[in-house]
């Protein structure tokens, strides 16, 4: 056996290339390890730093902005409401607005209560000037009794006793100065823009009111307050905003109002050295930060109108980052100002960049400790590898007799044993490695035809699969295609040039475009998908649809792609199914159109009979001499009126859940009244069966809420209704109480930016017949009855499935559970925004009308519509009333009345023949006289998009048919106001429900008010005596929550303005 190694061995070897030292190789990645590790913390280090800094300036900002926004608001407040007692005290006769000595001295009293009050004033309308001034000294200004042009400005000590006069102003116009001229113009409580003091020692900002005399309405005089801008300017001057941050306040015309640099409460100038004070705008303010803030909201936005809600911006002024946050205030009296936060980015960054200084120091005695050891750790491992390496040389060249002479208890140790026993192995096994080789070119051979025999099988596969294989030789273009494309395409192989061109001719000219880009962008990015559906056009010039699928499987070493192969696909047919299931869709939304159509007629048609019954049912009810019989008759005709109007919108309501049409109409209401009104609904209907009506309300349910009231009260109905229909003994309970609190997981800043939301829980449990386990999965489709409701013949099936839909709306659902025969209980979980007793409306009451007040003008009312019945009820509703009637069957007809006959209000029926009741009124709206008209839609179609036709067209309102008599003479009061003649002792059941419950009220409260402090009675007192619903209600926030029915009660005597029923039971309590 021959020591030496094959020559072929030897040869192979000596082809390496040169290669790194292994030292290096040790040490450099070590090194630029340690040094990537140290960077890449400094580098997060500093961007988290970074990052924590925006969010922090974010939050200051966010938290200066609230501050700033507060103490506006209570700022503001004092003026206000200081004319408010003013008004208030004249209103009452508390103050005689003609004493000119009570004036001064009740106008002092009022600035010496209110200590961020500069000033407090009147005017009347002859001229005449009242002023006490707290700046710069207490003083009283009054004009001469006689001529009131010339004005006294004495000073004052606190006990309103004349020190001196400091100077008299001649020549005052009262009617010209600002704040005066702003609210009589304005003629209603108002800010005056800010001005100049009449003695041009500085500015002011006053909240004005003006008097009128009850009667007549005419203009007594103005009350006005005036804000001390010093407390304005301390505030501002007192927020710290960073370092050297900034905060300033401009009106939306740029005019500068406040900032926390200036000295004076208003920014101003003397005017070409005259002395008259002028106001400067921010852009031109000395403070170098605010000048650049207003400089770059200038530039971006081009004024400070645009900002309708707060923003969080940043921007660069004298190569430093600014944080910036624009925050719109405005009042209700007409304070419309912009709110600006500006701080520095170099505020917070200061200790970050020491940080960051720090760790590129650390960084590099990182790297020169991680060399040196490296250096030395790796020539301790390299020096060993050498000797390998000496021995490994040798024994490529054949030599076996140097053993390796490496003694070491490591793991180098080990690899040089491992080494000689190799070394020996290695001759042992060159003569079995000559026998492999041979062995292994037989196996080549046999693996050669095996793939040969795979690639056959793979053809079939793909002709048996019907697809056409290509393959693509990028570099020459060259494209083989196989039989089976060909025969999809229905040429022969001969037909067909095999390079790409012929493709490209093949495809599509509309596809060809966006098929190419695909290609390219393949070709770019491997990782682009190639795969798409385009038309081909075949041997006999028809287009077929092609599904293409590729990729490429070659590339040189570059990256540059040099084969790509891939499948074509005949889908057609599947196109062709496509293009039916298309059509298909089209139809059904014809129909479904159509099926929205034949509904709108169907409610026209069924409402406009039904205005007609249950119309004149409402006029007869009122006649006297009817017979208690034919009144239970009317009631029953009414009833069922009502009952078939019911079931239409049922059904139209189902229509529009299914076109997902339905959408949420969100307000504020009380939940508790709601409720109330349920049960009293429903009461007289469960004691005819016999039946007790329970209502169950947790301590702790929110009484004020916002969501769709409509909505809730529907699915509420509907539930009882169905509790009570299928309960012949027992009792139906109603149930309501908080849910699952939501919003757990919400941080404090998204609570503070956001509504909180609750889920309330209602439930209705009765003790009826109960619903079998088969049918209760199916109780909630529509048009489905279990057998007990098609037992009673009552009903349509659609009320569960409304209740559902409308649950899903308002962020909930609907559960039942049933046991046959001992009853069910139905549960409702909805969510809704907790509201404030202020933001809730107080209900109306209806009264039914008898007739027009005296000593009103005869008001002419028009009615326009084609149906005789209808014309004939509104002629006999609105002259029975007193008013003058002419009537018109169409478009052309209520045109020619409205030009002869000049009618204050028109009824205008909208579906008619010829010029339907849209055309109508855009012509009469297109006309000068038709703009003063009132014309309100009175149509039996009762969408949602009807009404946006009607108003569009030019219609001041829209009610829909069938209507009440009460929305009738309602809307007529609204538009026109009248006076009616109502019946006293006839109001609705459910306002005289409300009525009896305010009766008790005073049994229920006057028990309850000696809980609450007396400091808190008196307060109640001076509210009610000066009707101030407003601090009622805030007052009513101060109980404890377990006194449930004192806060009830005074909420009912509160919205519907019993302050006298108030009165009385603190002066019993007083008694």
């Amino acid at each position: 056996m021959s020591n030496q190694l094959p020559t072929s061995h030897i040869q192979h070897s000596k082809l390496r290339v040169s290669h790194l030292s292994l030292s290096w190789v040790l040490v450099v990645p070590f090194v630029l390890q340690m040094i990537a590790a140290t960077a890449l913390v400094g580098y997060l280090s500093f961007k988290n730093g970074q990052q924590a800094v925006n969010e922090m300036a974010n939050q200051l900002m966010t938290e200066v902005g609230d501050r700033v926004n507060l103490y506006l608001n209570n700022y503001f407040a004092t003026p206000p409401q200081i004319n408010r007692i003013n008004a208030n005290a004249v209103r009452l006769g508390y103050l005689d607005f003609q004493n000119r000595r009570e004036l001064e001295r009740y106008l002092f009293n009022q600035l010496m209560q209110f200590e961020t009050v500069s000033h407090v004033m009147v005017g009347t309308v002859q001229g005449h000037f009242i002023l006490a001034n707290r700046n710069p000294q207490l003083s009283l200004l009054s004009s001469d009794p006689t001529n009131p042009g010339l004005v006294y400005y004495d000073a004052v000590d606190r006990n309103r006793k004349k020190l001196n006069r400091i100077k008299t102003i001649r020549q005052f116009q009262l009617k010209e100065r600002p704040w005066y001229r702003a609210t009589v113009e304005a003629g209603k409580p108002v800010w005056s823009p800010i001005f100049v003091l009449a003695d041009n020692s500085d500015m002011s900002l006053n909240a004005n009111y003006p008097i009128y005399e009850p009667k007549t309405k005419k203009l007594l005089g103005v009350f006005s307050s005036a804000c001390d801008l010093s407390f304005f300017r301390k505030f501002l001057a007192s927020i710290k905003v960073g370092q050297t941050g900034k905060i300033f306040i401009v009106e939306r015309n740029g005019l500068l109002v406040g900032s926390s640099s200036d000295r004076q409460p208003i920014p101003f100038q003397q005017e070409n050295g005259s002395g008259k004070l002028k106001r400067i705008k921010a852009i031109d303010s000395h403070d170098a930060l605010i000048q650049a803030t207003s400089q770059y909201l200038q530039a971006k936005f081009g004024s400070f109108k645009g900002f309708q809600k707060s923003q969080q911006l940043s921007f660069w002024a004298n190569n430093h980052r600014q944080f910036l946050q624009v925050i719109p205030y405005q009042d209700k009296l007409g304070l419309d100002w912009v709110i600006v936060i500006v701080v520095p980015e170099s505020d917070f960054m200061a200790q970050i960049n020491e940080h960051t200084h720090t760790t590129i120091l650390l960084c590099v005695a990182a790297a020169f400790s991680a060399t040196a050891i490296g250096v030395f750790t790796s020539n301790w491992i390299t020096r060993p590898l050498k000797n390998l390496n000496a021995a490994a040389k040798k024994i490529s060249h054949g030599d076996f007799n140097d053993p390796v002479t490496i003694y070491r208890e490591d793991e180098v140790g080990e690899l040089a044993d491992s080494f000689r026993d190799m070394a020996d192995r290695l001759q042992i096994s060159l003569l079995a490695l000559q026998q492999t080789n041979a062995e292994l070119e037989k196996r080549v051979c046999e693996r050669t035809s095996e793939l040969q025999l795979g690639e056959e099988r793979l053809k079939l596969a793909l002709e048996g699969a019907g697809d056409g294989l290509w393959d693509w030789n990028l570099s020459t273009g060259e494209v083989y295609f196989s039989p089976k494309y060909f025969e999809m395409l229905g040429y022969d192989a001969n037909e067909f040039p095999q390079d790409v061109s012929t493709w490209e001719k093949l495809v599509h000219p509309e596809d060809l475009v966006w098929v190419k880009k695909i290609l390219e962008a393949h070709l770019k990015d491997f990782s682009v998908r190639y795969g798409f559906d385009y038309r081909l056009q075949t041997k006999s010039g028809e287009w077929k649809w092609i599904a293409d699928y590729g990729k490429v499987v070659a590339w040189d070493e570059n990256g540059k792609p040099l084969r790509m192969t891939g499948t074509h696909r005949d889908i057609n047919d599947r196109k062709q199914t496509e293009v039916e299931l298309q059509q298909a869709k089209e139809a059904a939304e014809v129909a479904n159109k159509a099926k929205s159509i034949f509904l709108a007629n169907m409610s026209h048609e069924l409402r406009t009979p039904l205005n007609v019954i249950l119309g004149f049912a409402q006029v007869m009810s009122h006649d006297s001499s009817l017979t208690p019989e034919q009144q239970e008759n009317l009631q029953i005709m009414h009833r069922s009126g009502e009952h078939l109007l019911s079931i239409i919108n049922d059904i139209l309501d189902l229509s529009k859940i299914e076109a997902e049409r339905v959408t949420l109409d969100e307000s504020s209401f009380d939940l508790y009244a709601l409720l109330y009104s349920l049960q009293a609904m429903f009461r007289q209907r469960s004691e005819a069966k016999g039946l007790q009506l329970f209502l169950h309300l947790a301590s702790d349910l929110p009484q004020f809420i916002t969501t769709d009231g409509n909505k809730l009260r529907q699915i509420l109905t509907n539930l009882l209704s169905n509790a009570i229909k299928f309960t012949t003994k027992g009792s139906v309970i109603l149930t309501a109480k908080r849910g699952a609190k939501q919003g757990q997981n919400q941080t404090d800043k998204e609570i503070a930016t956001s509504p909180l939301i609750e889920t309330l829980l209602f439930t209705v449990q009765d003790t009826g017949i109960g619903i079998a386990s088969h049918e209760l999965d199916t109780i909630f489709d529509a048009f489905t009855q279990t057998h007990s409701g098609r037992s009673s013949q009552e009903g349509t099936g659609l009320g569960l499935t409304i209740s559902l839909k409308y649950a899903y709306l308002l962020g909930g659902t609907i559960t039942v559970s049933s046991t046959f025969g001992q009853g069910s209980t139905f549960s409702v979980q909805v969510q809704v925004q907790l509201a404030k007793a202020s933001e809730v409306p107080p209900a109306p009451i209806q009264r039914r009308v008898i007739r027009l007040a005296d000593g009103q003008p005869a008001y002419r009312i028009l009615v326009v519509d084609n149906e005789p019945e209808n014309r004939h009820l509104l002629f006999k509703l609105l002259t029975q009333k007193g008013f003058e009637v002419e009537t018109a069957k169409d478009g052309e007809e209520g045109i020619q009345l409205w030009q002869e006959w000049h009618p204050h209000l028109i009824w205008m029926d909208i579906r008619m023949p010829g010029m339907d009741g849209y055309q109508t009124t855009q012509y009469i709206r297109s006309t000068a006289e038709g703009q003063s008209v009132i014309v309100i839609a009175l149509s039996a179609q009762a969408s949602t998009s009807d009404r946006t036709l009607a108003i569009q067209a030019g219609c001041n309102d829209f009610i829909c048919k069938p209507f009440q008599e009460s929305e009738l003479f309602a809307k007529i009061e609204e538009y026109l106001e009248v006076k009616y003649i109502y019946a006293n002792d006839e109001v609705l059941s459910s306002v005289a429900r409300r009525q009896e419950k305010l009766s008790t009220c005073a049994s229920l409260t006057n028990e309850n008010l000696s809980v609450m402090p007396q400091t808190w009675i008196a307060d109640l007192h001076r509210a009610a005596l000066l009707c101030y619903d407003d601090d009622i209600l805030n007052l009513i926030e101060q109980i404890p929550k377990n006194y449930t029915s004192l806060i009830t009660d005074l909420h009912e005597l509160t919205h519907n303005y019993q302050f006298a029923q108030i009165l009385q039971l603190i002066e019993k309590l007083g008694s």
